[in-house]
């Protein structure tokens, strides 16, 4: 009798797992950076105020990042290269460095930061791959990691 059985990665059975868990991750920034949007906006400050932040006292960009985006899922590595490249006049990207009293720094809206940071992981599921996945598949590479047994 002839039986065919596919024989897979180690990895394989985590790779779906690991798109579902980046795809959910990718919908629950979103959800919260739009939830924090609509919150930025029904307070009584205008989005012009929300543009720029001005620094009461001495600060770290670090707890600038902790105050401004408290609650975000992104990095502070990740949040301090995004205020760099509003502000590559006054900010150098490093976490530690100090933000003088009355200095204006411009922040970058949260949620297009989120959305530029995870699109690159966000896989979209396409009929090919569920194609691939099945047992019936011509594909070469895929059939190669067949094992027949006599």
């Amino acid at each position: 009798m002839n039986h065919c059985v596919r024989n897979t990665p180690s990895k394989s059975p985590y790779r779906n797992l690991m798109h579902l868990t980046m795809n959910l991750l990718m919908v629950a920034s979103l959800i919260f950076a739009a939830h924090n949007a609509r919150a930025g906006t029904d307070k009584a400050s205008t989005s012009k105020e929300l543009q720029g932040y001005t620094a009461k006292k001495n600060i770290s960009l670090e707890a600038l990042i902790k105050e401004v985006y408290a609650g975000s899922p992104l990095s502070n590595q990740i949040l301090g290269k995004a205020l760099h490249e509003a502000n590559p006049k006054n900010l150098n990207g490093k976490l530690n460095q100090t933000i003088k009293r009355g200095q204006v720094i411009f922040l970058p809206d949260h949620a297009s930061v989120v959305t530029q940071t995870l699109t690159p992981y966000a896989l979209p599921t396409d009929a090919s791959e569920s194609a691939n996945s099945s047992s019936q598949s011509s594909d070469a590479t895929s059939r190669r990691l067949w094992v027949r047994y006599p």
